[in-house]
């Protein structure tokens, strides 16, 4: 009797997500060659805002393994990666997760980004960041949804505060970003709160 207090019912995997202009879904086998070519000529972008480990082993390798702890942690309901795609052309664009999901009384997340510089103010990560937000809100039913963003880095804060994020304060030496513990500026929304526009 007393196991039973302790299964869970394992979480359904995440479906598509679509929006007008793109769809959000899991990362995928055949998406090894998309996302080297994108991290790859991204890297100069991305560094100054991801943490090291997010540019190591950019190849097949590094991908599968990549995508194994994805799925594990998508099959736990602990976490969901999601890359993004352009409707028009299936253009593979950046990418979106739904992280450190906690239950119990906390029912909440932290959601981390990356975006190819091309596509860089366009309101690719706006839309998809309003998209998950909802499926993490009404789908999911969490209450709180917070994210981190480099106090200089204003494109991320425009994303967040279009979207409904209310900046909270400093989390001191939050992500190791270049060698270096970084302080973040920490963002949250709250179910029911409502987007910018």
């Amino acid at each position: 009797m007393l196991a039973s207090l302790w299964k869970r019912a394992k979480p359904d995997l995440p479906p598509r997500l679509d929006t007008p202009r793109l769809y959000l879904r899991l990362p995928e086998a055949g998406d090894v060659a998309a996302w080297t070519a994108q991290i790859e000529r991204n890297a100069d972008f991305l560094r100054p805002w991801s943490p090291a480990s997010t540019l190591r082993q950019v190849n097949r390798h590094g991908y599968a393994a990549r995508r194994a702890l994805w799925q594990y942690d998508s099959k736990q309901g602990c976490a969901h990666v999601f890359f993004i795609f352009r409707q028009e052309d299936n253009a593979l664009l950046g990418g979106i997760t739904l992280g450190n999901i906690i239950r119990a009384a906390a029912q909440m997340a932290t959601l981390g980004y990356w975006l190819d510089e091309a596509v860089r103010g366009q309101g690719v990560m706006a839309e998809a960041v309003g998209r998950l937000s909802q499926y993490a809100f009404d789908d999911l039913g969490l209450h709180r949804l917070q994210a981190g963003c480099l106090p200089e880095n204003r494109a991320s804060q425009r994303v967040l505060e279009k979207n409904g994020f209310h900046a909270e304060g400093i989390a001191r030496g939050l992500v190791k970003i270049n060698g270096v513990w970084r302080d973040h500026l920490i963002f949250a929304k709250i179910a029911g709160d409502e987007a910018q526009g």
